[in-house]
């Protein structure tokens, strides 16, 4: 049997612009073969934990945490808690008259997700509705912080407006991250977000969600767009799982370091027989603990529609920072906590100093007028000495860069008033600084003058 080939003409375009001509052998043709390897079992479904339900708080605790990225304990109050699969997470809430506070910690990095409706009017009602995201680092880099405005005016879509760079530098993130431990804590100003009026019986709209599932990450709890849960703000919090009502009434809510805070206890058996209390512990709560005394009280149980009162006395030390801070009870009856009770007052500075330039800028050449301004916040006179330093070629009228200042009373200001001349030479903003002296202690502040 002869085997006939056809030769098939075809035209190549060279470089040359020649046109040449080509023998092309038609295609082998193709051989299937069957795979004779047996088939695979296909692979078992990617178990998926189920979805914990999980229960919020609704009041939230007054106290000031350190935002630095790290949770100590006793720090922050519990807003909730859940496992998924091997995943362990806690969120964390608390406030105080300068800002929410917000944490997260987990076993694996997670996203992050807060809806805020500032005045809990609904979302898209107002300008008060943000969101905010913290993502982990795709590569070693710190995890992100996404800010964005859901505003009710000329609104076409359901996506919020991404915060500018310097408009979401008023928020605060701070995260570390080891071995099964990721921290996230987020500081959310008073002043940043309108309508955010931090106060004892105050209500806000809030829905924080938990990234969790890796690549099939889902929100827990669920959290669909502008979906937020009521929670009240306050400064007082009761658990008993018996009859009894506890009061704690405090002679003053704002303390100075170096004073003294005192409470007044009051715990009423509104039962039918004896609650049984052997023991009253008060004292510093949480991280509190650390700076104020305690007192164990023992009894004899409280009969019913009998009342207990004590007082409780403890000093603040000198050295303690501002912000706010729990004094709490614990009622026992053995080693078994029978009721609890927590109650928010604020440490403040001893005084307070600020700077007064006026609204315009001041004038070359010309002498001017700044103020240093004091507040007292201790319930004792204050006797001190205000001194004013600017650069080398002002002057001060009379050559007074100090005077003395008195204040006589509780929560009382007054003024140390300074007369300068920039020199005549152009300025840019000129650094000032004003310190206060009382006693062995020194409060200052800082600023920057406008000259033209």
């Amino acid at each position: 049997m002869k085997l006939l080939y056809a030769f098939v003409p075809v035209f190549l375009l060279c470089s040359t612009g020649q046109v040449l001509s080509q023998e092309v052998l038609p295609a082998a043709p193709q051989i299937q073969q069957q795979d004779s390897r047996p088939l695979q079992s296909p692979l078992p479904p990617v178990a998926i934990p189920p979805v914990p339900t999980v229960k919020q708080e609704t009041s939230l605790f007054k106290r000031t945490p350190d935002i630095d990225g790290m949770i100590e304990q006793g720090e922050w109050d519990t807003f909730y808690k859940f496992d998924y699969g091997d995943m362990k997470a806690s969120v964390y809430v608390d406030w105080d008259s300068d800002n929410l506070y917000i944490a997260s910690k987990s076993t694996t990095p997670t996203d992050l997700l807060v809806t805020l409706d500032a005045n809990n009017d609904g979302w898209f009602h107002g300008m008060d509705n943000y969101e905010f995201v913290v993502r982990p680092s795709e590569s070693e880099g710190s995890p992100t912080l996404a800010v964005s405005r859901y505003e009710s005016q000329k609104t076409t879509a359901n996506s919020g407006y991404p915060l500018a760079a310097a408009e979401a530098t008023a928020f605060t993130l701070k995260t570390s991250s080891a071995d099964k431990s990721y921290i996230y804590e987020l500081a959310i100003p008073r002043t940043s977000i309108e309508g955010l009026d931090l106060k004892n019986g105050k209500k806000i709209g809030l829905k924080i969600a938990v990234g969790a599932g890796g690549e099939n990450m889902i929100w827990i709890p669920a959290a669909p767009l502008g979906e937020t849960q009521t929670v009240d703000l306050t400064t007082a919090k009761s658990s008993t799982d018996a009859p009894l009502s506890i009061g704690m009434e405090l002679r003053d809510s704002r303390i100075a370091p170096g004073e003294e805070l005192v409470a007044k206890i009051t715990i009423k058996n509104k039962g039918a027989s004896t609650v049984p209390i052997d023991t009253l512990v008060i004292g510093g709560e949480g991280k509190t603990s650390k700076i104020l005394g305690s007192q164990l009280i023992r009894t004899e149980g409280i009969k019913p529609g009998k009342s207990y009162s004590t007082i409780f006395r403890t000093s603040v030390p000198h050295s303690t920072h501002a912000g706010s801070a729990a004094l709490g009870l614990e009622l026992r009856t053995g080693d078994t906590t029978v009721a609890s009770s927590l109650l928010s007052f604020d440490i403040v500075p001893a005084y307070e100093i600020r700077l007064d330039t006026g609204n315009s800028p001041l004038e070359r050449g010309s002498f001017s007028r700044i103020s240093v301004i004091v507040k007292n916040n201790t319930k004792s006179e204050m006797h001190g000495r205000v001194k004013l330093s600017l650069p080398k070629d002002w002057t001060f009228r009379w050559s007074q860069d100090s005077k003395d200042l008195y204040i006589l009373q509780e929560d009382s200001e007054q003024a140390a008033v300074f007369r300068v001349k920039p020199p005549a030479a152009p300025q840019s903003r000129t650094p000032i600084l004003a310190e206060l002296r009382v006693g062995d202690q020194v409060f200052s502040v800082s600023g920057l003058i406008n000259v033209k």
